[in-house]
C-alpha cells in the first residue's frame, strides 16, 4: 500500500493500481499485516479503483468498487455506501454503461440523508449534476449544480465544490452562456490545483476547452486543450485523459483549417493504444478530416467501428453533417459540443466519460 500511495503522489496511477492490486491479492495471506494497515479493504478497494480510473482501465474500476459495495452495509454505513455509488456511477459512464451510471448515481442521492450538510452529499449531487450535463441535460445539470455548490460550501467541501463548478460551468457553455462557463470552470481549474487533485484539474482545464470549441472558439479551444494534454502527461493521467483532450483540441485544428497538424494530433491518440471504446473519440475527428479532403472511402473505412458514413452534406459556413448507420445521430451538429463527447453518446450507445470528454 506504501507503494501505490508513493507512485500517486509520483501522479504515477498504472503504477498505483499495479501495487493496490498486489495488497489485495495479500489482503487474505497476511492478516496481521491487514490487521494494522492505514487503509481497511473497503478504502484500499476504492483508492485502487480509483487508480485504474486515472489509468483509462474503466472496466478494471467498475469492478473493484462493485466489490466495494457488496462489503458495504448501505443501512449501517449510508454515507460510504453513497461514497461508493457515487464513483460507480462515474466508473460505469466512462465504461459505456449509460443506463447502470444513472440507476446509481441516483441511488446515492437517495441514501445519503439531506440532513446534516455533509461533503458525502453534496458529492452525489455534484456527480448527478454533472451526468446530467454529460447527457446534454443541461438546464437540469445547472439546477443540480447550483444545489450541489449551495451543500458544499455549507458542508465547508472545497473539492466538491470545484468539482461541481466544473460541471456547471460546462453546463452553461454548452447552453452558449461563454463567459459565465468560462469563469465557474476557471474558479473550479484555481481549487483543483490549490488542492493538488489531478483528476478534477485535467477535467476542469479539458472542459474549458470543449466549451471553447462549442461556442466556435477554435484557437482558445486548441490552445487550452494543448495545455491539458501537457497536464495530462505531468500528472501521469494521459491514458485516463488523452484521447479525448486530443480529439477535442483535433477537430478545432480542422476547423482552423490546420489540417496536417490536426492528423499529427490524432496519429499520437492512436499511438496511446486505448481501448475501442474510447478510440471512437479520436476516429470521429479523423472521419471528418477524411470528408473534407473529398476522401469517402477513407472516412467510413475499416478503422471506423461504429459504423459506415452513409450522408454527407457541408453547406457553407455550417458545420458539416455526418451520420453514423445505425446511430441516428448527427455527429456534425448534436447538442452536446466537441466530437469527443459525441463519440461518447453516439459511437458508444450512450457513452460520455468523466471524464473525460466534457466530463
Amino acid at each position: 500500500m506504501q507503494a501505490g500511495q508513493a507512485a500517486e503522489a509520483a501522479f504515477a496511477p498504472a503504477e498505483a493500481a499495479g501495487h493496490y492490486e498486489r495488497a489485495l491479492e495479500l489482503w487474505e495471506q497476511a492478516p496481521e499485516a491487514a490487521a494494522s494497515s492505514p487503509l481497511d479493504r473497503g478504502a484500499l478497494l476504492q483508492r485502487a479503483a480509483q487508480a485504474a480510473d486515472l489509468a483509462g482501465k474503466d472496466l478494471r474500476a467498475v469492478a473493484l468498487i462493485s466489490q466495494a459495495l457488496t462489503e458495504t452495509d448501505a443501512a449501517d454505513e449510508p454515507l460510504r455506501a453513497g461514497v461508493l455509488l457515487e464513483r460507480l456511477a462515474r466508473y460505469q459512464w466512462g465504461a459505456g454503461d449509460t443506463a447502470a451510471a444513472v440507476a446509481a448515481v441516483e441511488r446515492a442521492v437517495a441514501v445519503i440523508p439531506a440532513e446534516p450538510p455533509s461533503a458525502e452529499r453534496a458529492r452525489a449531487l455534484a456527480a448527478h449534476g454533472q451526468l446530467l450535463m454529460l447527457r446534454s441535460r443541461n438546464r437540469a445539470a445547472q439546477a443540480r449544480c447550483e444545489e450541489a455548490v449551495a451543500a458544499a460550501r455549507q458542508a465547508g467541501a472545497r473539492a466538491v465544490e470545484g468539482h461541481a463548478l466544473n460541471s456547471l460551468g460546462s453546463s452553461l457553455g454548452s447552453r452558449g452562456h461563454l463567459e459565465a462557463g468560462v469563469a465557474h470552470l476557471q474558479q473550479a481549474r484555481a481549487i483543483a490545483a490549490e488542492l493538488g487533485d489531478p483528476d478534477d484539474l485535467c477535467r476542469a482545464c479539458h472542459n474549458l476547452g470543449c466549451i471553447y470549441l462549442y461556442n466556435g472558439r477554435y484557437e482558445e479551444a486548441v490552445r487550452t486543450e494543448l495545455e491539458c494534454l501537457d497536464l495530462a502527461r505531468r500528472l501521469g493521467a494521459i491514458g485516463g485523459y488523452g484521447p479525448a483532450v486530443i480529439a477535442a483540441a483535433a477537430e478545432a485544428l480542422l476547423w482552423l483549417g490546420r489540417w496536417d497538424q490536426a492528423e499529427r494530433l490524432l496519429s499520437e491518440a492512436f499511438d496511446l493504444d486505448p481501448e475501442p471504446k474510447v478510440m471512437v473519440m479520436s476516429l470521429l475527428p479523423r472521419g471528418l478530416h477524411r470528408l473534407w479532403r473529398g476522401d469517402l472511402e477513407g472516412a467510413g473505412g475499416p478503422d471506423l467501428d461504429p459504423g459506415t458514413v452513409e450522408d454527407v452534406a457541408r453547406p457553407a459556413g455550417q458545420r458539416p453533417r455526418v451520420r453514423v448507420a445505425g446511430s441516428g445521430g448527427d455527429l456534425g451538429r448534436t447538442p452536446g459540443g466537441c466530437a469527443c463527447h459525441r463519440g461518447r453518446r453516439v459511437g458508444l450507445a450512450g457513452r460520455g466519460r468523466p471524464g473525460r470528454p466534457c466530463g
